[in-house]
């Protein structure tokens, strides 16, 4: 969730993940694709800013979970784990390869 202020300078949380557009030189427009649409204080480049900051936080958060070591599992008394590797996914040109 972003954080924005409306034009009262109250604050609103909105789903950044569902921000279709963001529009305004004077007046900043974030419409949702829900079609809702919020005049915000933040400047454009602030909206996108938050907006790019929320993403990278999930995506480090998700990662941090999947790479976690999961425990405390036992195994004849022994605490076991298991590591989780993320790999990138193949290019056009190398799925097209592989065949």
């Amino acid at each position: 969730m972003i954080v924005l202020h409306n034009l009262r300078g109250e604050q609103l949380a909105i789903n950044g993940a569902l921000i279709e557009r963001v529009e305004g030189e004077t007046e900043t427009h974030v419409t949702l694709t829900s079609g809702t649409s919020y005049i915000v204080r933040e400047s454009l480049e602030a909206v996108v800013n938050a907006q790019r900051d929320d993403r990278a936080e999930v995506q480090a958060l998700a990662i941090r979970r999947l790479t976690r070591e999961v425990g405390p599992e036992t195994s004849a008394g022994r605490e076991t784990t298991t590591t989780l590797r993320l790999v990138a996914p193949l290019g056009k040109d190398e799925h097209e390869e592989g065949r």
